[in-house]
Formats: C-alpha cells, sequence, structure tokens
C-alpha cells in the first residue's frame, strides 16, 4: 500500500514533459524522448503527467508550485525553466541530453533555482542565449 500511495504522490506532485506520443509510467525506465521534472533531487519522486514540447507550461499545478529539484531531458531540445507563472523571474536554460540531479546547484543571479520553478517552454530561439 505504501508503494502504492508514494507513486500516487509522485505522480501527483511531478510533472513529465514528453516530447511525441510516448509518455513514461512510473516504475518503468522513462522513454528515451521524456523530459521529466522532478519533486525531489536525484530523480525522486517523478509522476507521469505528459504535453508535448511545443506546448509550453505557463503553471505547474499547486502541489508541484515551486517544488522541483531535479531534471532529466535525454532530448536535444533546449527547455527555458522559470521562476514564476507565465515564463516571468529568474530563468535558465537546460540544453540535453543530460541530467540536472541538484537544482540546488543552479545559481542564476545569485540564488538557487532549487524549489522555485513554476513554468517551462522550449527555449523561445532554440538557444543558445538568454531565455527571454
Amino acid at each position: 500500500m505504501r508503494r502504492i500511495k508514494n507513486t500516487i504522490y509522485g505522480a501527483a506532485t511531478c510533472l513529465a514533459l514528453t516530447v511525441g506520443a510516448v509518455a513514461a509510467f512510473p516504475g518503468t525506465a522513462a522513454a528515451a524522448d521524456t523530459i521529466t521534472v522532478c519533486r525531489d533531487a536525484y530523480q525522486n519522486h517523478c509522476g507521469h503527467a505528459p504535453t508535448t514540447v511545443s506546448d509550453a507550461l505557463k503553471q505547474v499545478s499547486p502541489a508541484a508550485q515551486d517544488s522541483i529539484s531535479s531534471i532529466a531531458n535525454p532530448t536535444s531540445t533546449p527547455i527555458c525553466f522559470y521562476e514564476h507563472n507565465n515564463f516571468q523571474g529568474r530563468s535558465f536554460v537546460h540544453f540535453g541530453p543530460g541530467n540536472i540531479n541538484n537544482l540546488a546547484n543552479v545559481w542564476v543571479d545569485g540564488k538557487p533555482m532549487n524549489d522555485v520553478i513554476s513554468s517551462w517552454r522550449p527555449h523561445p530561439h532554440g538557444g543558445p542565449g538568454p531565455c527571454a
């Protein structure tokens, strides 16, 4: 029962942004085209809530608001992550493929980006360069 509860909790509080139609299910290996944001560092408490990369996420669910601590991006799509809803506030671009296992190590304007991400979208210019 505890495992089911943890899986449901993770699914409710984390988001997976999927490139294409294949999505990762909790408890299985992530698909090669899935960008995942997780509530805890080192890809813990990750869920399943797919959208396509072309869909910008203007606001995370209230349960995930300001609680994202790690990102896995096995794709080559650069994604901009923002501090506030509607692509506002501090931001950084994550170029894949690769993981950021702990957003406490990502600093923007003298502050870490851990537990502050509220929206994201593909880099507006395809990168490199700032997200704005």
